[in-house]
């Protein structure tokens, strides 16, 4: 700038964070995570950084839009247990370490993955047993199919360490031939991460209901 001219300075333009969705992930899983902000520029890298420094760039990054990028993490660099923050930087340069974790938890595992057949018109009780590191709910009602008549799932319970459980039981059904009844359970951690388990409760004719004698 010749001396007593002026020149005009660009203004710098700051990227950021106000959302990551979902804000928890299985490490040996991994996921596709949604930034939501203001000032995404095509295409920003996107870095995971660990409490030691440790940086693990996404596997793939897609822009949406200034206010919403997408990444995939991958799983190598990933500890359950070990939060990281999230580093996105525009092609210019300008860039944002984001304010809140993104969570790196196991997810529900379903310990209980079968049920015994039963009779028709017995009383029935089975554990619905879920492993997880934090506190997990298992659902009352299902996520698809349907219980047997007369029969419910009742509320959690933490029976011990990282176990928690719920009690499908009641009353079968009276049938007159063998009857699948098939349903899915979810389990839902206190990180919102879930865990789908399908069921199938065969219920079968005793002798005193099939009216049949060997």
């Amino acid at each position: 700038v010749a001396l007593g001219g002026s020149a005009t300075i660009p203004t710098e333009t700051q990227p950021t964070i106000t959302n990551i969705s979902p804000s928890a992930i299985d490490a040996d899983v991994g996921g596709t995570i949604t930034l939501t902000g203001t000032n995404f520029a095509s295409i920003p890298k996107v870095e995971l950084q660990r409490a030691n420094g440790a940086v693990q760039t996404a596997t793939s990054v897609t822009f949406t839009s200034a206010t919403s990028v997408s990444f995939t993490t991958g799983t190598t660099g990933l500890t359950n247990g070990q939060n990281v923050r999230i580093l996105l930087t525009n092609p210019d340069g300008n860039a944002v370490r984001s304010g809140t974790d993104l969570v790196i938890s196991d997810g529900p595992v379903w310990t209980t993955t079968s049920l015994a057949n039963t009779e028709s018109g017995a009383s029935v009780s089975y554990n619905l047993d879920v492993t997880s590191d934090s506190a997990t709910t298992i659902a009352t009602t299902v996520v698809s199919g349907a219980l047997p008549g007369g029969v419910t799932i009742g509320s959690t319970t933490n029976p011990s360490g990282t176990t928690y459980r719920a009690v499908l039981s009641g009353t079968m059904p009276t049938i007159t031939s063998e009857t699948a009844y098939s349903f899915t359970v979810r389990a839902t951690d206190a990180e919102g991460q879930t865990a789908d388990q399908a069921f199938t409760l065969t219920s079968e004719v005793g002798i005193t209901n099939s009216g049949q004698f060997n």
